[in-house]
């Protein structure tokens, strides 16, 4: 609103300083912040203290234990190619799964 800059300007037009140009220089960063601190409107932010879940939620937040299931064992087909049958031929799911060590990734940062 052209009210809260106009109060913006009238308060900074008072503003002197009254330092060595090196001064200002080195310290540059502090009065940005501190002017940046008087621009700004500070916000209240309104965090709701109840979280609403959905039923997709982790098992571990939502205490139940997911049902075990039996192993799939190996994706495999038959194949045809030409007169050549070959039999249990591994699928390629086109699934990639990356695991790294959790000593590793503390390693890496």
């Amino acid at each position: 609103s052209q009210t809260h800059v106009d109060k913006i300007r009238e308060v900074f037009s008072q503003v002197k300083v009254n330092i060595t140009l090196l001064d200002a220089i080195q310290q540059m960063p502090p009065y940005a912040r501190f002017l940046k601190d008087l621009c700004t409107t500070k916000r209240a932010t309104n965090v709701p203290k109840r979280a609403f879940l959905t039923s997709n939620v982790s098992s571990i937040i939502s205490n139940q234990v997911p049902l075990k299931c039996k192993d799939p064992g190996c994706p495999t087909i038959s194949i045809v190619v030409g007169n050549h049958t070959i039999h249990r031929a591994l699928l390629d799911l086109g699934v990639s799964v990356n695991l790294l060590p959790f000593t590793v990734y503390e390693r890496l940062g």
